[in-house]
């Protein structure tokens, strides 16, 4: 019997130091920012025909970029949760021509609309570290989404007429209407895949990540699906 009690006590110390062992060697909390490219597949152009005109979509740039500021919690060394807040640049340009004599105003040949907005994003992403490539480098990948807010800070509308006169009405929003002008967007999905190197001893790690994300854009333009690939650094610490 004592030789059975002591033999659970030295079985039940042994799961206690491992365990505490563990706890030791895991750093629960990690920060860091990322900066990324991403590119836009609506951005590919948009064309409606109609008898009196041709809607058009043109990019002003293919690339949208911005960056994030995050906070990793670690489970284990496998397991991780990803937040943050982060912002995406945008720009977009639409052009309607219209066809003579159908249209009702004979005399209007075009009309261009170009927005510049951002995106404030709020990410929940669930990582995991698939394995070790060497000592010092893992394969890792994330899923989640992202509660998008908006901004269009500027506008332009622009109409041409045929007589080649044109009018322009320009509007350009303040830096104290930023949470005037802030509303819900979309709420974006994404998955990503990378790899993560160790330096400094292992106190600052640096990576590259390959992503992908589906955003809705019917809050600037009529496309209601839109896919992105891009691609992300960043540093963790």
């Amino acid at each position: 019997m004592r030789k059975t009690i002591l033999t659970i006590q030295i079985l039940l110390l042994g799961f206690t130091l491992i365990f505490a062992q563990e706890t030791q060697t895991i750093k629960r909390f990690n920060y860091g920012v990322d900066a990324f490219a991403l590119f836009d597949f609506a951005a590919t152009g948009k064309s409606i025909n109609t008898t009196t005109s041709e809607f058009k979509l043109k990019p002003i740039s293919y690339v949208q970029y911005g960056m994030n500021l995050n906070i990793y919690y670690n489970f284990n060394e496998k397991l991780f949760l990803q937040t943050g807040v982060g912002n995406v640049m945008c720009k977009w340009k639409e052009e309607t021509l219209y066809f003579p004599p159908n249209n009702s105003d004979s005399s209007l040949y075009a009309k261009t609309y170009i927005a510049k907005y951002f995106y404030l994003d709020i990410p929940l992403s669930v990582g995991y570290n698939i394995t070790k490539l060497s000592d010092n480098t893992i394969l890792n990948c994330a899923f989640g989404a992202k509660i998008s807010f908006i901004n269009t800070y500027y506008y332009y509308l622009g109409v041409e007429e045929y007589n080649g006169s044109i009018v322009g009405n320009e509007t350009k929003n303040s830096f104290k209407d930023f949470f005037k002008g802030l509303g819900y967007s979309s709420f974006p999905v994404f998955f990503s895949i990378g790899v993560e190197r160790d330096y400094f001893p292992k106190n600052i790690s640096a990576g590259l990540s390959l992503l992908f994300q589906t955003r809705t854009l019917n809050a600037v333009i009529p496309v209601d699906k839109n896919y992105q690939i891009g691609l992300v650094f960043n540093i963790k610490f």
